[in-house]
């Protein structure tokens, strides 16, 4: 049976060993090319996109958040400029107690090619792999809870509670992130049935 026969298949015991793995290295690579802090915030998010996906029947079709992953794309685009010009490396390394490693060491490039084969998903979702739902539940679980760390960032800092760079779009990627979760799981409601292209 070829995966586009189906929505997709059964989760396997490879396909969950794949995930665990691709987000115990993603964690791994966060916390070496920044710091253990940053690992564990990205744990809190990839780990509720992981649940979601192992609790969930895996049924969606890229058709079917195909607007909220464009839109949490772009939020994501927006946050990234946003977190650029108001320095925010330098403050969440102020906050970890460590400064970043380079941009072309080794570490953030293995952390740049494991966050791009997100953009798999889509075409994972194309051909039914339970994979592509792995990762749309882990990218909108990702930028629904972790960007919202943003706002907790400021309670470890000396200062009084104010402003940590990134805060302004940070709610406009979370939100994205939650409207992708809440399109997944409304097609989780309905039944099995054949791939929507």
């Amino acid at each position: 049976m070829s995966y586009s026969d189906t929505r997709t298949r059964d989760k396997r015991f490879g396909d969950v060993a794949t995930a665990v793995l691709f987000l115990a290295a993603l964690v791994a690579a966060f916390t070496f090319a920044v710091s253990p802090l940053v690992g564990f915030v990205h744990v809190t998010g990839f780990a509720v996109g992981l649940a979601r996906w192992l609790g969930r029947p895996a049924r969606a079709a890229f058709s079917d958040i195909k607007v909220p992953y464009l839109v949490a794309l772009g939020a994501f685009a927006v946050h990234r400029i946003d977190e650029e010009v108001s320095d925010f490396v330098p403050a969440i390394e102020e906050v970890a107690g460590r400064e970043a490693v380079d941009v072309l060491s080794i570490g953030s490039l293995i952390l740049v090619v494991l966050s791009l084969a997100w953009m798999l998903s889509p075409l994972l979702l194309r051909y039914g792999h339970p994979l592509g739902q792995f990762g749309a539940w882990s990218v909108f679980a990702g930028f629904g809870v972790i960007e919202l760390w943003h706002f907790v960032f400021p309670l470890l800092t000396p200062e009084p509670y104010g402003y940590f760079p990134g805060m302004i779009t940070a709610p406009i990627i979370a939100a994205a992130g939650w409207w992708g979760m809440w399109k997944m799981w409304q097609v989780t409601k309905r039944p099995a049935g054949k791939l929507d292209r």
